[in-house]
């Protein structure tokens, strides 16, 4: 049987890993754009 907690850490983790990746993409975007603003 699958403990619930477990599941919910799994779930926790996966939430954060996602959070994590959405801020790098978000710091990547703005440094991109920074990049692009050079002349």
């Amino acid at each position: 049987m699958l403990n619930p907690g477990a599941f919910f850490r799994k779930k926790l983790v996966y939430f954060e890993l996602k959070q994590c990746l959405g801020m790098f993409l978000a710091v990547n975007r703005v440094k991109s754009r920074n990049d692009s603003y050079e002349p």
